[in-house]
């Protein structure tokens, strides 16, 4: 069916520059589309290539071609729509995101008299409100559907999910006459606890919410309309602009709320979140909804009624109001009220006194600094460790952008963090959390920048690595003082942060670098960057208003361009870190230097080096752009240890079939001569396992020549040492490999546009083998009638017969 798609795509490419076509090729066309319909219809790429055709047509006599709204009704009535539409996760997602992505393009084109009110019902009951795909092609249908005129009014209260199927179907089998709408808590029976976990703990801060008026306007675009997140379909998570209109038309004062359950299933949680969203809209409704929740919850009765609307009092007078609308307060304060919230419902654990005596004891709400951190981090409690891993886990969750880390550092907090970490009265459980606070502010990119250039971070991580090899070092404060973990793990998810937040792809937009200044320039000697902190999180391409964001953070516009986000100095630190951390991972794999050809791994021990690997030859390629080839070799040298190293794990990789193998050669190719004092006992065996990674890799096309440099000057140095002669089964080898290299040119030399400089190359490499004493090897007659036989003009044969006679073949 692919290949069938694909002939098709191009041949309508090519139909869009005719001007018009003949009746046959019409109903043929006609034909198929029906016929797609019909019997594909939960096929995604079937659907995928009807929303991209179906109505980008550019003739005379479009006319003749089926319209939308008829294929609108014939998607709509086939037998099979609804089982699709409502898979929900099953086998049929992916088939449900296409189809409901062609029901959008279809509803965006068709007649308005097309649309009717009961398709509401069908719509609601295949939505499950979160930020997938599928659920966010389904609210802009919700409202298209209402931009058109099309009444909600028999919808309210809006139900979603398999509530509403279970709705849906009463009112098919009562009628009209005898259906009564759902009472308005039935909403509440919609929320999977779940999933609001999951958006309570990572709440879509930069959702915007887009109202008719902009959908109007814009029709198509719908970039802006979802937040780009990675793993938004690892974890769901609510929508807030869905939810919060829902809440706003059920928190009304004819309703009769049973505003206990409102709390219970974290409603009122995901209120107080909202109030942390970069989108000023979101604030304003989230808080409308609080206001309304209060005044509804001020008669009745029930155990928590007090201390939740003194809660909403406090916030409420806390609260300021900028230019209209409810100023932002910080994710990790608006995080500690909806945990506030969330306790409670949990009278008999232990942090809900804590919290409580926070609420209880003072007479307002700080929301400029973390709450009540000295109070439970240092806490004196017999319950301290839970106090303190409570704190710890607010700070991890709550650390989301600028304005977070800000709030964190007013009072030196990570500081704190770091020198807690080293101290003896810490556990394995508080390090890692520790850890984990650390790996969320380097996610943001000024905090990054401030934590390497004004707090130490990198030697503060190296110095955590290397710790651990260190048998004098402090051990564990529990009863087994030998179960120390292992930090790499954590470390390993810090250093990737740091790259995703430094990586220049991210910082293209930003002139970081004065272009007429040498690469050694680096950072200045006062170390202060507040203006690189600011600016660079001014400049990421956000979803929520643009204007917001910078009157959140604190912006300034006077940013100097002496700095660069991997400048050499840093790349050495990173180097150097990396490094280490792959040295921690080998040790804590288990395997020794005798196993790694033959030791198994999980794919989640392989995971780390493949990660550590990814980043450094990401690095490597931008230091090789940016400041030429040499750079690597003299600033950012590797030295003979860190070579064996990454031998090593190129050798567990290799057993254990990893993709990360070629980025272990890769940064080898970086490891240059630089005195003798360089040189291992045998770099040979590093060298010609390298090269043959290389050779045997889908990209050698591209490293060919570097590689083969590379590999010349390698073995030009090895033939100059007398000090440590070389065995001969390691000449045999590089004889060997030279042969290997020798026949992908012969085979691929039609794809090579350097083809001759290559040769030359290896001639040069194969003579200096030959100024080797090597011992006899056997006659390979059978390669040498293969490498000649082939193909080439006189000087490319005769350059190849050249690196056979120097190899001694």
């Amino acid at each position: 069916m692919s290949f069938v798609l694909q002939v098709l795509t191009t041949l309508f490419e090519k139909l869009n520059s005719v001007v018009s076509l003949d009746d046959d090729l019409i109903q043929a066309w006609n034909q198929f589309v029906k016929s797609a319909l019909k019997y594909q219809i939960a096929s995604s790429e079937v659907c995928d290539f009807l929303r991209q055709r179906i109505c980008k047509f550019n003739i005379e006599n479009t006319h003749k071609l089926l319209q939308p709204t008829t294929i609108f009704k014939m998607l709509t009535s086939h037998s099979s729509f609804l089982e699709v539409a409502l898979s929900g996760n099953s086998e049929f997602s992916q088939a449900k995101t296409s189809l409901m992505q062609l029901l959008h393009s279809l509803v965006q084109r068709c007649d308005t008299s097309a649309l009717q009110t009961a398709d509401y019902h069908y719509l609601l009951a295949a939505y499950h409100a979160t930020l997938s795909d599928a659920d966010q092609c389904i609210l802009q249908i919700l409202l298209l559907y209402e931009a058109n005129g099309v009444s909600t009014a028999d919808c309210s209260p809006f139900l979603w999910g398999n509530t509403a199927v279970e709705s849906y179907q009463a009112r098919k089998n009562m009628g009209e006459t005898l259906y009564r709408n759902p009472a308005p808590n039935k909403v509440l029976s919609c929320i999977d606890s779940e999933i609001m976990n999951n958006t309570l703990r990572e709440f879509p801060i930069r959702r915007r919410l887009i109202t008719l008026q902009q959908l109007r306007e814009e029709p198509t675009k719908n970039q802006h309309y979802i937040e780009e997140v990675s793993d938004l379909r690892l974890t769901p998570r609510y929508d807030p602009q869905f939810l919060l209109s829902v809440f706003s038309t059920m928190l009304v004062p004819e309703n009769l709320v049973d505003c206990r359950s409102f709390l219970r299933q974290g409603a009122l949680s995901f209120l107080l979140l909202s109030l942390s969203s970069h989108c000023p809209m979101i604030r304003n409704l989230a808080a409308g909804c609080l206001a309304r929740y209060y005044d509804l919850a001020e008669p009745l009765w029930f155990s928590e009624k007090n201390l939740t609307l003194y809660l909403l009092r406090c916030v409420r007078n806390a609260a300021q109001i900028e230019k209209g609308s409810f100023k932002k307060i910080s994710t990790i304060m608006a995080l500690y009220l909806s945990k506030m919230a969330e306790i409670m419902m949990q009278p008999a654990e232990h942090i809900y006194f804590a919290l409580n005596r926070f609420l209880l004891v003072k007479p307002g709400l700080d929301l400029r600094h973390v709450p009540e951190f000295y109070v439970l981090f240092f806490s004196t409690d017999m319950e301290y460790k839970t106090e303190r891993s409570w704190m710890l886990d607010l700070m991890a969750q709550g650390t989301r952008d600028m304005g977070d880390y800000h709030v964190t550092q007013s009072r030196q907090l990570l500081r704190i963090l770091m020198t807690y970490y080293a101290s003896p009265t810490s556990d394995n459980k508080t390090r890692a959390q520790v850890l984990q606070v650390l790996e969320r502010c380097c996610a943001i990119r000024g905090a990054a920048f401030d934590l390497i250039f004004n707090h130490g971070l990198l030697p503060w991580l190296l110095n955590v690595v290397t710790q651990q090899n260190d048998s004098t070092a402090t051990r564990d404060g529990g009863s087994d003082v030998s179960k120390r973990q292992d930090p790499t793990s954590g470390v390993v998810a810090i250093f990737k942060s740091l790259w995703c937040a430094l990586d220049p792809e991210r910082t293209h937009n930003v002139a970081l670098v004065d272009e007429k200044q040498t690469p050694d320039t680096g950072i200045s000697r006062s170390g202060n960057i507040p203006s690189v902190v600011s600016h660079s999180e001014e400049v990421e391409d956000i979803v929520a208003d643009e204007q917001e964001e910078v009157s959140t953070i604190g912006v300034t516009r006077d940013f100097p361009k002496r700095f660069t986000p991997v400048s050499l100095r840093l790349a050495r630190q990173l180097t150097n870190l990396s490094l280490e951390l792959l040295s921690n991972l080998l040790r804590v794999s288990g395997a020794d230097s005798a196993e790694f050809k033959r030791f198994d791994l999980s794919s989640d021990a392989v995971k780390p080096f493949i990660d550590v690997l990814h980043v450094l030859t990401l690095m490597f390629a931008y230091l090789r752009d940016k400041y030429g080839d040499d750079v690597i070799g003299s600033d950012v040298r590797i030295s003979d240890r860190q070579a064996k190293v990454l031998f090593h794990v190129g050798e567990l990789l290799e057993h254990n079939h990893a993709d990360g193998i070629i980025n272990c050669a890769l940064v080898l190719l970086c490891w240059k001569h630089v005195g003798r004092s360089c040189l291992s006992t045998n770099p040979l065996q590093i060298i010609t396992w390298t090269m043959r990674t290389i050779v045997t890799s889908q990209y050698i096309g591209k490293i060919l020549g570097e590689s083969v440099l590379w590999f010349k000057n390698w073995i030009k140095v090895l033939g100059e040492t007398k000090d440590e002669p070389l065995a001969d089964d390691h000449k045999v080898a590089v004889q060997r490999l030279l042969l290997q290299v020798s026949e992908f040119l012969c085979f691929n030399s039609s794809d090579i546009t350097n083809f001759e400089d290559l040769y030359m190359l290896l001639l040069e490499a194969t003579k200096c083998v030959g100024n080797l004493p090597v011992p006899a090897m056997p006659e390979n007659e059978t390669f040498r009638h293969l490498a000649l036989s082939v193909t080439l003009d006189n000087q490319r044969k005769h350059l190849m017969s050249e690196c056979l006679k120097s190899s001694h073949l």
